[in-house]
């Protein structure tokens, strides 16, 4: 069965039909992928999703549907390899415009937003710094007496400015950290907080909440705040081009390492990506660090089109 994070949907309905288009008859794929739409409601829609990217792409028509992907059509025998490598990789590159949408979205709502590679300092109205890291998006409201940033995506650095009289609040999906003034950082993606000086108060959706000193950190799982220590001076180390890496699991690594990458990467080894890793490795040479992480546990990566997939060598 293939094994891409479950956490993106869309990568994995991507997957899906990369692989339908090489094994068409493969009956044990069919039945693998029935499974998988299944499993989840958000499923068919990533498929159905994908399903567009492709025949959009005008390249290939895809036989398969989310609700009878046992009714693939193989491919006539007079097409070879090459050619649907060839086909493959227009799909790919098509797949990907539904995906840059889907990367830009969060921009198109934010008052202030990167790009790939790219980030950025801004003074708040209350004279708090905020460092956005590579592709993330906040929106602000700093409007009568209120001090309040919604991390929408990605990740950024708070230097706060003392007013006990009106807290200063970020929020993401899950959580929300609430301080008078401190410097934190605070990750949507892995819904992770560091402090890095004063004391800041985090709760969640569900109830949870946790006050945190200098290199005390949390990270929600399953609703719970779990501890997610780092020293001070390494919080936010992405400033400094450092991606710090204490036993974290190499999905994790790779979602961190996707703000950076021209490419879109693509896991299709879940065992390979539980591997814990742990290091210090250069953000200003993303492909050079992902190499170098991947291969300590044999995996390699191949490029297809403009993916670049990560898998076992």
């Amino acid at each position: 069965m293939l094994t891409t994070d479950p956490r993106d949907p869309l990568d994995t309905a991507l997957d899906w039909l990369l692989q339908i288009q090489q094994h068409p008859e493969d009956e044990a794929l069919r039945e693998q992928l029935a499974v998988w739409l299944a499993s989840d409601a958000a499923h068919p829609d990533a498929f159905r999703q994908a399903q567009r990217a492709w025949q959009v792409s005008g390249a290939l028509t895809p036989q398969a549907t989310a609700g009878r992907p046992a009714t693939v059509t193989p491919l006539r025998p007079r097409r070879t390899l090459r050619r649907t490598l060839q086909a493959a990789s227009a799909i790919a590159a098509c797949c990907l415009l539904v995906l840059l949408v889907q990367t830009l979205y969060p921009a198109w709502h934010a008052d202030l937003s990167t790009a790939k590679a790219e980030r950025k300092q801004l003074q708040l109205p209350d004279g708090s710094q905020l460092t956005l890291d590579a592709q993330s998006a906040v929106r602000l409201d700093f409007s009568e007496g209120r001090r309040t940033v919604q991390l929408i995506q990605g990740q950024a650095y708070f230097e706060v400015v003392k007013n006990s009289a009106h807290p200063f609040q970020v929020s993401t999906d899950d959580l929300t950290i609430t301080v008078t003034g401190t410097a934190f950082n605070v990750d949507q993606l892995h819904q992770r907080v560091n402090v890095a000086e004063g004391s800041v108060q985090v709760s969640t959706a569900a109830g949870a909440s946790a006050s945190l000193a200098p290199g005390q950190g949390a990270v929600l799982s399953a609703d719970t705040l779990q501890p997610h220590h780092q020293p001070a001076t390494q919080v936010a180390a992405w400033r400094d081009d450092k991606l710090i890496l204490r036993q974290e699991r190499l999905a994790d690594v790779i979602d961190s390492l996707r703000p950076y990458c021209d490419q879109r990467l693509l896991l299709r080894d879940s065992q390979l990506g539980e591997q814990l890793v742990t290091g210090v490795y250069d953000l200003s040479a993303p492909e050079e660090a992902l190499r170098a992480i991947i291969g300590l546990h044999g995996g390699t990566l191949r490029q297809l089109g403009p993916l670049l997939l990560i898998e076992r060598g």
